[in-house]
């Protein structure tokens, strides 16, 4: 570090050097260790910062971020004020961002704004666009993204339910008129409220269909001017308390590389941008509007909304989760796929109990005496335990080996998501738990009672359960997973 900087000073090749300096001061380390033996020194940069290299002045604004010394703030927005070159104009930005620029916001404010307004070529639209991103960023890490109030809940927009592919019609037949497709369910408008669609348990995502831009090209400037001149305005002022700007991001679901979804992305949302006029803000890190792009068979997008600021409860207990634990929608849908064994005031036992999501989603769907959940993880029982009071539920755990688990009385049912192979490693536990439940389960279980088991290892069902139990029945929940819901008599 010590000789680069010397070469720096030097100025024998300086860009080279900036560039080997700029990646030793990414370490804290390094950083504190160069703030520590240069300090007096600091000058070099501040100098820099008038190179006739632009490429110089872009690596020093860079490096100057990096070490966040108070005396190069002053320097460093005179720099941008001054700066001609535009690739090196959000490199000046993005530095200021790493320092209190308190005093400097109004003025990048209104920069802000007359280069929104200003006529851009294309051949400078790339680095103007990305001024536009840095000043954007600053401003609103000052103030704070102005956050809408969702006002919508009973209205009746089309919509989009993503579902379980093979039991998307568990969650049509809940809506009148819903019609069904290969990933969930389609509901038009006025069909239901969207306070009615958020007490169905059994979808996955909630999407909105926008008039006039469901489907878009793969040409970047055509899908940005048929989305900013859809209906989505109308739409977000239905919705919310006000239609002003709104912060988005964009979802890109297609098989291209990820360098070339960036590269797409990044584009079209500076199209949206600048043809809505900044009504729409381009903020990954901060949005309320998901943008999603789906590429279907006619080489087109299928385009979506989603809303990020919709209060949806549905699963707000679920506030801690392991690696086995089960999606809670699954969960919500293996009792709807269940239901005609399923009774009401029923005493139910989950030996694997994991963080509880099996035993609320039970709770949740139809009324039950007692509930206990069994599980060797003290972690995982504490967890269940404080997902249970959120959800203001009452379920007994215990922290044990359910192999060791004893009660004194009888469960109607018992229902568990049963432990799961990680990362496709063979697991002989895994086995083990279906050989104990199937052991066991005569014991827990009345004459006339029940298991509802969700499966990743089919196998075991059909060798532990085929012969003293009677499976009445199976379904298929994800091919690819190899995942199974059962339901097995204890006969």
């Amino acid at each position: 570090m010590r000789e680069i900087f010397e070469k720096i000073i030097k100025n024998e090749d300086t860009r080279k050097n900036l560039i080997e300096l700029k990646s030793i001061l990414k370490d804290e380390k390094n950083r504190k260790s160069f703030l520590f033996n240069f300090a007096d020194k600091k000058d070099v940069f501040i100098e820099l910062l008038n190179s006739e290299d632009a490429k110089i002045r872009k690596n020093t604004a860079v490096i100057m971020g990096e070490l966040r010394d108070k005396a190069f703030l002053k320097p460093l927005m005179n720099a941008y004020r001054a700066e001609k070159t535009l690739f090196v104009r959000s490199e000046y930005l993005n530095a200021l961002g790493q320092f209190n620029y308190s005093e400097y916001v109004d003025e990048l404010r209104e920069r802000l704004e007359e280069l929104r307004r200003t006529e851009v070529t294309d051949s400078d639209r790339k680095h103007v666009d990305e001024e536009i991103r840095s000043l954007n960023s600053l401003v609103s890490m000052y103030e704070g993204s102005k956050k809408h109030i969702f006002t919508g809940i009973n209205k009746k927009p089309a919509m989009i339910l993503l579902t379980n592919r093979n039991y998307s019609d568990i969650t049509a037949d809940k809506i009148s008129g819903a019609k069904t497709f290969n990933a969930g369910v389609m509901v038009d408008e006025g069909s239901i409220t969207i306070k009615e669609v958020l007490d169905i348990r059994t979808y996955s995502e909630l999407l909105f269909i926008i008039n006039k831009m469901k489907t878009v090209d793969t040409d970047i400037k055509s899908a940005a001017e048929k989305i900013v001149k859809s209906d989505i305005f109308k739409f977000l002022k239905e919705l919310y308390d006000t239609s002003d700007t709104f912060n988005f991001r964009i979802e890109l679901k297609d098989k291209m590389d990820l360098q070339k979804k960036s590269k797409f992305t990044k584009k079209l949302a500076s199209e949206i941008e600048r043809m809505s006029n900044y009504r729409l803000v381009n903020n990954p890190s901060d949005y309320e509007i998901e943008i999603r792009l789906i590429r279907n068979k006619e080489d087109r997008y299928n385009c979506l909304v989603k809303l990020y600021s919709i209060d949806d409860k549905r699963f707000e207990y679920r506030q801690n989760v392991v690696a086995e634990s089960i999606k809670p929608e699954i969960a919500a849908l293996i009792m709807e796929i269940a239901k005609d064994y399923l009774k009401d005031n029923a005493r139910v036992l989950d030996p694997f109990c994991g963080v509880g999501t099996m035993l609320i989603e039970r709770y949740m769907y139809k009324k039950t005496d007692t509930l206990y959940g069994v599980d060797k993880s003290a972690e995982a029982v504490e967890m269940a335990r404080l997902n249970t009071d959120y959800a203001h539920k009452v379920v007994h755990y215990i922290n044990r080996n359910c192999a060791d688990f004893r009660h004194e009385y009888k469960f109607d049912e018992i229902i568990t998501n049963m432990p799961m192979e990680l990362n496709n490693n063979l697991d002989k536990n895994v086995e083990e738990a279906y050989k104990t439940l199937a052991g066991k389960a005569h014991e827990w279980l009345n004459d006339e009672g029940i298991i509802v088991l969700y499966s990743h290892n089919p196998e075991y069902v059909n060798r532990y359960f085929s012969k003293e139990y009677k499976i009445v029945l199976k379904a298929e929940i994800n091919k690819k997973q190899d995942a199974y819901a059962f339901v097995i008599k204890n006969s």
